[in-house]
């Protein structure tokens, strides 16, 4: 099995997202052999550090022993069942233990199998228990411009609304991050004082918005939020699929904010990789809410017959396990030290618009002028440039647009994360000499 003939199949037969934007005629997927830890092989035996942990999913690395054990332990016992009307262990224990992890109140657990499915069903759970709750016209909903939590929704998804982004890369540098942050609430405070007898519930990415361009923001934000919703009667999701399980820092971004919200949902890392898992956490509140109404509830989300999948749920175990264990958020604080030191000879740079960074995620945003930060045009694909060069040094980037991020797997080493820094800057280099 070769790796050109693979492409040439791959090309052939397969669709890959994004395909079109990443420039596939000029540069094809590269097939992968293998993987162990933080490096991908090729069947050429090349190998390729990955800087992104796959999007965030890998979080212990590839090939991970503990989770690899406890897939194939899961294998020879327990297939799909119908979760409506079944359980099995596995998925019992999830529950008990992300409710035991997650911040104050959060009690019951709902388990899916993708990032769409849980923001889907917080949805319509918040919207349900509106209903049930007597106040029926409670259906929009809100969120942050350019937020990545209404992508993927189903043409069933109900109305949204839009609020200006405390983004702080657009904050003026006489202005600290938390006074702009405040500034930027105020739309959202008029808004739910406005319209709060017709909004279910508010919902954000914490921290970052990812799909934005990985802009960040403030957490006074969060706090203001959940003192407005308190206030307004509406209910506050935090879509932390991307984020949460110790990107931050914290176990949970909201945790930055010292607040809990009334619906939380989680997903890329939890199932290590092996599997695909999500998780919507809520309030006695809401789950009472529906629950205990006279009339016979309906589904709270379109029915997923992949939910509570025993395998995924068993891989999840043991990536909490991971973190029981190796005390992981106290180690990964060496390596958010490190990506903040070798990435420091950026912030000088006169292509770098901004270097942000929250715990072990840092983004390097391009830019044709510093002092106005002036975007390059996006036909002139800056960032894909750096991705190429990258790619030929054995590094894995995966660029949004041009900004340029590091999402390393927890168990990378220091060392590795000076490697990826470096390739970085002579891809940069190479990227913003020509037009």
């Amino acid at each position: 099995m070769s790796k050109s003939n693979l492409i040439k199949r791959d090309l052939a037969s397969l669709w890959h997202p994004g395909a079109r934007a990443r420039g596939y005629d000029t540069l094809p997927p590269i097939p992968i052999r293998s993987a162990e830890g933080v490096w991908l092989e090729d069947f050429e035996g090349r190998r390729y550090v990955d800087a992104i942990s796959c999007g965030g999913i890998n979080l212990f690395g590839h090939s991970n022993p503990r989770l690899a054990a406890a897939v194939q332990s899961s294998l020879s016992t327990l297939q799909q069942i119908p979760f409506t009307s079944l359980s099995h262990a596995p998925a019992i224990e999830l529950a008990e233990r992300l409710c035991a992890l997650a911040p104050e109140g959060l009690n019951h657990c709902r388990l899916s199998d993708n990032r769409a499915s849980a923001i889907v069903a917080a949805l319509r759970i918040s919207a349900n228990f509106w209903v049930k709750s007597g106040q029926p016209k409670k259906q929009k909903f809100v969120t942050m411009e350019r937020s990545f939590p209404t992508r993927g929704l189903d043409p069933m998804s109900p109305e949204m609304l839009y609020v200006p982004s405390p983004d702080a890369f657009l904050c003026d540098v006489s202005e600290s991050h938390e006074t702009w942050a405040r500034r930027q609430f105020l739309p959202m405070d008029e808004l739910l004082a406005r319209e709060h007898s017709e909004i279910a519930a508010v919902i954000i990415e914490p921290l970052v918005q990812f799909g934005a361009g990985i802009r960040m923001y403030d957490p006074i934000y969060m706090t203001l939020l959940r003192e407005a919703c308190n206030r307004h009667d509406v209910h506050l999701i935090i879509d932390d699929t991307t984020m949460g399980l110790g990107r931050t820092g914290k176990m949970f971004a909201c945790e930055h904010a010292e607040i809990s919200p009334d619906l939380l949902c989680l997903c890329n890392g939890l199932g290590g990789g092996y599997a695909s898992v999500s998780a919507v956490l809520g309030n006695d509140s809401i789950y009472q809410g529906i629950f205990t109404a006279k009339e016979e509830p309906f589904t709270l989300a379109h029915p997923n017959r992949d939910s509570g999948n025993a395998l995924a749920c068993s891989a999840a175990l043991a990536t909490l396990d991971i973190f029981a264990e190796d005390n992981v958020l106290q180690t990964n604080q060496e390596l958010v030290n490190r990506l903040t030191e070798v990435t420091q000879p950026f912030n000088d740079h006169p292509n770098i618009g901004e270097v942000r960074q929250t715990g072990m995620l840092l983004a390097i945003e391009v830019v044709e002028d510093n002092v106005s930060n002036t975007p390059y045009p996006t036909e002139q694909r800056r960032g894909h440039r750096i991705f190429e060069y990258a790619l030929k040094q054995g590094v894995l980037l995966q660029p949004i647009g041009d900004v340029i991020y590091f999402m390393p797997p927890y168990v990378m080493a220091p060392e590795q994360i000076e490697i990826i820094a470096e390739v970085v800057w002579q891809g940069l280099e190479l990227a913003t000499a020509t037009n």
